[in-house]
């Protein structure tokens, strides 16, 4: 089911779904080069390339925790931090859907989770606007390969919008 569309220009769209149950399992369901494809979501987070298969493998490349190492020594220098965050520095600072999974995969696994409907979504809000993709943020030349395809134009991935669930409190 790669359905293709006048907005982007007729490209082909393959298409991705996370889906969750009530106790927090997930599957992923991705359609790519025509073919439907089913997978286990051990990580509860998804972007939309490249396939999830490919993300789970890239999460090799980050077997740290979040529990910071705020002090160490270089030589006869002692180090220590000036603030708490350092367990995430090796975590990917770009804007890119494989930087996206991986700081998706940590903040779904750390985060402590709210005690209330309230505070769950509230707290999903704050995880989401990480990935909030403003637009012109970065931008794509004409004639880039960009996100899809050679694009015609300048132009800029956004997000245009965001749908939170909770799906033990029946809300949306």
């Amino acid at each position: 089911m790669v359905t293709e569309n006048s907005f982007l220009g007729n490209l082909a769209l393959p298409l991705h779904f996370a889906i969750f149950d009530k106790a927090g399992n997930g599957i992923v369901i991705e359609f790519v080069n025509n073919k439907k494809n089913i997978y286990d979501n051990p990580v509860n987070a998804m972007t939309n390339s490249p396939e999830f298969p490919w993300h789970l493998t890239n999460l090799n490349n980050y077997t740290q925790d979040n529990v910071n190492k705020n002090t160490g020594q270089l030589g006869k220098l002692k180090l220590q931090t000036a603030n708490a965050g350092i367990a995430l520095t090796a975590l990917p600072s770009s804007q890119t859907a494989t930087g996206r999974f991986v700081k998706a995969a940590f903040y779904s696994n750390y985060v402590q989770k709210g005690k209330t409907p309230d505070e769950q979504i509230n707290l999903l809000a704050h995880i989401m606007n990480n990935f909030d993709r403003p637009n012109e943020l970065t931008v794509d030349p004409a004639g880039s390969a960009g996100d899809g395809g050679k694009a015609k134009a300048t132009s800029s991935e956004v997000t245009q919008w965001t749908t939170m669930g909770n799906l033990s409190g029946n809300r949306l």
